[in-house]
């Protein structure tokens, strides 16, 4: 029953804060006709107000706290009710109809499970988080879970181990964090939540490519290919996930400024939030962004100043809202740092894939094993589909060069040039200037290639017919090499165990925290004596590594006598001591064992569990007495 309700609970109020924080950005607007689409885009707007709005009660000194972003979400839809009645709500009626244009979004919904599922089953195939970023995360949304703010002051960051919340951009953890208030279990939280996100991509996706290709065949077809491709996002968790979900929301409401300009507010809220989320996804949003401008532009033969003007001021709000803010207060250096530039370095950006230099194999062959926060490759017979698809594009330019920027052709230039700066980007570490974290635009290089493999697969297809061969045949036949070559080194790389990051000393020091730690009660008070808090944090147990009082003792706790370590202990309230493998890294072997002996010897603190040899002994555990 515990379990059930630590589960349902935060479900039930994700939806409700979405559904009511999107019917609020755009209820002025004319809404979808179809209802799951309505239902969806309205959760997706939703996720778009949540960073803003987080970052704007900070400024105002009001609580990160779920009552109050609960009770936002439902004002304005409250207000709806009371003035139409809750039948004249722009949410459509479900209709009980059968479609065609239904039965793409249902097959779109039935893939989204699927995705959902094997995500699911891999992110809760081991009992900790994966890597390293995660267990950040995990600290971020304890912070906030505690204290309601996302706010550190320089002081306290000096001393701070790595974060993602201020000067990072905090969307992430604000959306975490506050759902992790309405549950005890924050590895569950960020792993349910973060795989939720994911999936929900591919249905935003579908709606936004909907409009892009004026063709619900070809933007079913699209989904399929970007949840296939294994490049395109791992079940991984970090900040990536939500910024690159608030690209299709963005993206749908820029579709329909021209026609409503009322749509740029918001794209202009989801632009903001989505600048408030991580800083690397956003600027090739930017990049994508500004292709798109100026090759529909040049389609409509005049400048889209309103689609300018939605990403323009979207970029000022975050600009007046955030980092102005964070580089007054943190300086520019230490903003940067924060978020893995290094200002005296330009040439090497820190960033995931630094160095990694990929070859025409990591693109064409998808393998068993990846990486895990953004595997490789897009399998062979999709790669090969790709190929034909550019031939196609190609031949059709050459032939007639006047169409490449008609309107019903000129998503295809859009995507061409989206696939080119994103292979660039991949390929980052071999140019002779700077390029922002190389490894991650493989998941927006699996954009451009579901967009244009839909031209080769429905032209092989007709190409089918004419040499009088059954279409279904050659489509099934592509689908199944698809699933073979791209799906299942997807499956493998997402179910498979995953390691728990750098940041753990050996095996057993995990082990005896799985064994010891995580079963202690919610909120036990515990010191890691060389350790980083948020192995503890991250267990649901507690520590104090944003206070400035605890991190001066922390600092050299390692060096003070049992006497007094105990005496700053029993005074904080802390009700157990950890020596693990990391001060074997740290202080080396003799001064562990010396440390160790002293701990044990003293009368102020009784081990917690006797050692056998069978209990893992990659952390010494003593209670405080």
């Amino acid at each position: 029953m515990v379990l059930i309700k630590m589960s349902i609970i935060p479900i039930i109020y994700f939806f409700i804060i979405s559904l009511g924080f999107g019917y609020s950005l755009t209820f002025f607007l004319k809404r979808p006709d179809n209802f799951i689409e309505n239902f969806f885009m309205t959760i997706g707007f939703g996720l778009g107000v949540i960073p803003i709005l987080g970052v704007i009660l900070n400024i105002l000194h009001i609580p990160i706290y779920w009552p109050i972003f609960l009770f936002l979400s439902l004002i304005i839809p409250s207000y709806s009710i009371y003035k139409k009645g809750i039948t004249k709500l722009s949410f459509n009626k479900p209709s009980f109809k059968i479609k065609k244009s239904s039965l793409y979004i249902f097959i779109v919904l039935i893939m989204a499970l699927i995705f959902f599922l094997i995500y699911l089953n891999g992110a809760f195939k081991y009992p900790y988080l994966e890597d390293d970023d995660p267990w950040l995360h995990a600290s971020g949304c304890k912070y906030i879970k505690e204290t309601h703010k996302i706010s550190f002051s320089p002081e306290v960051l000096k001393s701070l181990y790595k974060h993602y919340l201020d000067p990072y951009p905090p969307g992430y953890d604000i959306l975490m964090g506050i759902l992790h208030q309405l549950n005890d279990n924050i590895i569950w939280t960020l792993k349910f939540f973060n795989v939720l996100l994911i999936s929900l991509i591919g249905i935003l996706f579908y709606f936004f490519t909907v409009t892009f290709f004026n063709s619900r065949k070809k933007a079913l077809l699209s989904t399929f290919f970007l949840l296939i491709i294994p490049c395109f996002l791992s079940h991984f968790i970090w900040a990536s996930t939500l910024a690159i979900l608030l690209f299709f929301p963005a993206f749908y409401a820029i579709e329909r400024i021209e026609k409503n300009w009322k749509w740029m507010i918001p794209a202009i809220i989801v632009i903001a939030s989505m600048i408030m989320t991580q800083m690397s996804n956003p600027f090739i949003f930017g990049i994508m962004f500004l292709i798109y401008l100026i090759i529909k532009s040049i389609s409509k033969k005049r400048f889209l100043w309103k689609i300018f003007l939605a990403g323009f001021l979207g970029a000022i709000i975050t600009l007046s809202l955030f980092w102005i803010p964070m580089v007054m207060k943190f300086g520019l250096e230490t903003t940067a740092g924060k978020n893995g530039i290094n200002l005296n370095n330009l040439g090497s950006i820190i960033g995931v894939g630094r160095g990694i230099f990929y070859t025409w194999n990591d693109f064409i062959f998808a393998r068993t094993v990846s990486k895990m926060n953004n595997p490789l490759g897009v399998g062979f017979v999709l790669f090969l589909l790709l190929i034909f698809s550019l031939l196609i594009f190609l031949f059709n330019w050459l032939k007639q060069p006047s169409k490449i920027f008609s309107p019903e052709n000129n998503w295809k230039l859009i995507a061409f040039i989206w696939l080119l700066i994103s292979f660039v980007g991949i390929h980052g570490n071999r140019l002779p200037f700077p390029m922002l974290m190389p490894h991650r635009w493989w998941a927006i290089f699996a954009i451009p290639v579901a967009l244009i493999c839909t031209e080769g697969f429905f032209a092989l297809g007709r190409l089918s017919k004419r040499i009088k061969i059954n279409s279904f045949f050659i489509y099934a036949v592509i689908i199944i090499g698809i699933l073979v070559t791209s799906g299942y080194p997807k499956y493998v790389v997402e179910t498979s165990y995953w390691p728990a990051g750098v940041g753990w000393a050996s095996q057993e020091e995990l082990q005896s925290y799985l064994q010891y730690v995580k079963q202690l009660p919610y909120n036990t008070k515990i010191f890691p004596l060389c350790s980083y808090e948020s192995k503890v944090l991250a267990f649901d147990k507690f520590a104090e590594p944003w206070d400035p009082a605890y991190q001066k003792f922390k600092k050299n706790s390692f060096n003070i006598s049992a006497e007094k370590l105990h005496s700053w202990l029993k005074q904080r309230s802390y009700e157990y001591i950890i020596l693990d493998a990391t001060c074997l890294k740290k202080f080396g072997e003799n001064e562990t064992n010396i440390k160790l002996q002293e701990i044990a010897a003293s009368p102020y603190f009784q081990i917690a569990y006797p050692t056998t040899e069978t209990q893992p002994k990659g952390a010494f555990i003593f209670r405080v007495v």
